[in-house]
């Protein structure tokens, strides 16, 4: 059994995938380095960040299956759970043979992993956005909060909007 090791980054993760896919070896896990657990059974494979080779699988993803499916595995990646990796890399697996009508076979499991955890995602970031306080603190606003998910990426630029003219923290 294998495991892709990688830094924890979206660039990472993509190199992992990458790595795996061009290893004919389905992975038992793809996580971060700092998440695995050593077991007598499973080989840890760790991969090395590169740019343009994340720049390279997210082309091949996008011509071979969708853009959509692209944004599908940067969210699920936000969801920052320890089963996200290998169930982007079953989704892709499944989209690579089934081509850009992928997400239209909600029957199957890979199909239904991912869209679970995008809507956690979706979920959890449209509370942040009606729930989140700021208060006054000296010359900004301080928003406090704690997500089970990485939505900083995708709450920031409606607080821009919201407070155009104030200097903010969340």
């Amino acid at each position: 059994m294998i495991a892709y090791l990688y830094d924890g980054t979206y660039s990472g993760l993509l190199c992992a995938l990458a790595k795996a896919f061009a290893r004919e070896e389905a992975p038992e896990a793809i996580c971060r380095s700092e998440d695995f657990i050593p077991d007598l059974l499973t080989t840890p494979i760790s991969v090395t960040t590169r740019e343009e080779k994340a720049r390279k699988a997210a082309a091949v993803i996008r011509g071979r299956i969708s853009p959509g499916a692209l944004e599908k595995i940067f969210l699920a990646y936000l969801s920052d759970r320890p089963e996200a990796g290998l169930a982007i890399y079953q989704y892709l697996h499944l989209g690579f043979r089934l081509g850009k009508g992928v997400d239209a076979h909600l029957s199957l499991d890979p199909v239904r992993n991912i869209d679970r955890l995008i809507h956690k995602v979706h979920l959890e970031s449209h509370r942040m956005k009606g729930f989140l306080r700021f208060r006054k603190v000296r010359d900004f606003y301080y928003g406090p909060m704690e997500p089970d998910h990485d939505i900083l990426t995708l709450i920031t630029s409606h607080f821009k909007e919201r407070l155009p003219r104030e200097a903010f923290i969340i």
